[in-house]
C-alpha cells in the first residue's frame, strides 16, 4: 500500500493530473473559500496537484486524488482516493476514502472525520469522535526512502528476470539450430572438447581476447565503423555457438553417465546442458561467470575442431595424389 501510495503521489506531483488554483494561506483565508466555491460547481472527476500552498475540499466537493508538495490540505467535503503531502499537515473533518500520507508533517482527525484506508504520517492526533478504519502507521523519510528502495529492487530484480528469460531462450533456438543444421559439427566438436580440454580452454581465453582488442581498436580508428560493427556481431555469435557446443559437451557427459546409447542422440545432451546452464545462469555473479567460461571453452574447441579438420584434409589430398599418378599409364 505504501508503495502505491508513493507511485501516485509521484505522477500527480509531475503534473499527471490537472491542478486547481490554490490558496498561499490558511483554510479560514478568502481565497481558500473562493475555492470551495469553485470546485462545488463541478464537484465530481476532480484531480489536485500543487507544489507548494494549501488545499481546501470544501463541504460540498468532492474530489479523487489530492497531492501537495509542500502545504496543507484541509478536508472537510470527501476525498475518494488518496490524500498526499510531502511536507505539512492534514487535517480531516469530512470524509477521506482512500488513504492519507504525510512524508513529513502530522495528520489530524477533527471531530466527525473518517478516514476509510491508511494513514501515514510523523504524528497523527485524533480529537473528539474522528476516526481512522484503516491501520495507523508513523512515518519518517527513513522509512519513505527505504519503501522507494525496496520498490526499486523489486523492479530490478524482475528487469533481470526477463533479462534472463530472454537469454535462454535465444540461446535455446540458437542450439537448437545449430543441432538440426550442423549436426555432424558439432558432435565432432562436442567430442573434440571433451578431449582436448586443456587446448580447448586455451585457444579460447586467446580468441575470446583477441577478437574485442581487434573491435576495439577498429572502433577507435572510427576508420571502418561497419566493418568493426560486423566483427563485434561475428563475435557475439561465435561465444553464442560456443556456448551451445559446452552445453552439448556437458549434456554428453552427464546422459552418458546414466545411458551411453542416448549419449550419442545430439538432442538430449544439448537440452540437459542448456537446462543446467540456465539454472546457474538465475545465480547473480556465479552465472555471469559459468556462461562466460562456458562460451570461451566452446569456442577453444571450435577451434581445434576446425584446425585439426583442416589438417586432416591436407593429409587426405598429399596421400591421393601419388595414388593417382599411379594409376596414370605410361607412354609406350
Amino acid at each position: 500500500m505504501r508503495r502505491a501510495l508513493l507511485l501516485i503521489a509521484l505522477l500527480v506531483g509531475v503534473g499527471a493530473f490537472a491542478s486547481v488554483p490554490v490558496s498561499a494561506g490558511t483554510p479560514d483565508d478568502p481565497v481558500a473559500e473562493t475555492i470551495e466555491e469553485l470546485r462545488s460547481e463541478s464537484p465530481l472527476d476532480s484531480n489536485i496537484a500543487v507544489v507548494t500552498g494549501d488545499v481546501v475540499i470544501g463541504l460540498d466537493v468532492k474530489a479523487d486524488y489530492v497531492a501537495v508538495g509542500r502545504g496543507s490540505v484541509s478536508v472537510k467535503g470527501e476525498v475518494a482516493e488518496t490524500v498526499f503531502v510531502g511536507d505539512g499537515l492534514v487535517v480531516v473533518s469530512g470524509t477521506v476514502l482512500g488513504d492519507v500520507m504525510v512524508v513529513s508533517g502530522n495528520v489530524r482527525v477533527d471531530p466527525g472525520g473518517v478516514i476509510k484506508g491508511d494513514v501515514y504520517a510523523s504524528a497523527i492526533v485524533t480529537s473528539g469522535d474522528g476516526t481512522i478504519e484503516g491501520e495507523a502507521r508513523a512515518l519518517s523519510l527513513s522509512n519513505a526512502s527505504d519503501a522507494a528502495s525496496n520498490f526499486a529492487t523489486q523492479i530490478m530484480d524482475a528487469a533481470s528476470f526477463f533479462l534472463w528469460l530472454a537469454t535462454t531462450a535465444s540461446y535455446l533456438v540458437l542450439g537448437l539450430l545449430v543441432v538440426w543444421l550442423f549436426p555432424r559439427g558439432l558432435s565432432v566438436t562436442s567430442e573434440v572438447g571433451r578431449k582436448s580440454v586443456g587446448k580447448s580452454i586455451g585457444w579460447g581465453v586467446i580468441l575470446t581476447i583477441v577478437l574485442p582488442i581487434i573491435v576495439v581498436i577498429f572502433l577507435v580508428l572510427a576508420v571502418t565503423t561497419p566493418f568493426a560493427m560486423g566483427l563485434f556481431f561475428a563475435m557475439f555469435l561465435l561465444n553464442a555457438v560456443g556456448l551451445t557446443v559446452t552445453q552439448t559437451a556437458v549434456g554428453q557427459g552427464l546422459v552418458g553417465l546414466i545411458d551411453k546409447t542416448r549419449a550419442g542422440n545430439l538432442l538430449i545432451p544439448f537440452l540437459v546442458g542448456w537446462v543446467l546452464f540456465s539454472l546457474v545462469a538465475l545465480l547473480p555473479l556465479a552465472g555471469l561467470v559459468v556462461l562466460g567460461l562456458g562460451s570461451i571453452y566452446g569456442v577453444g574447441a571450435l577451434a581445434v575442431a576446425v584446425w585439426r579438420a583442416r589438417q586432416a584434409s591436407k593429409e587426405l589430398g598429399s596421400t591421393t595424389e601419388p595414388e593417382i599418378a599411379a594409376e596414370q599409364p605410361t607412354p609406350a
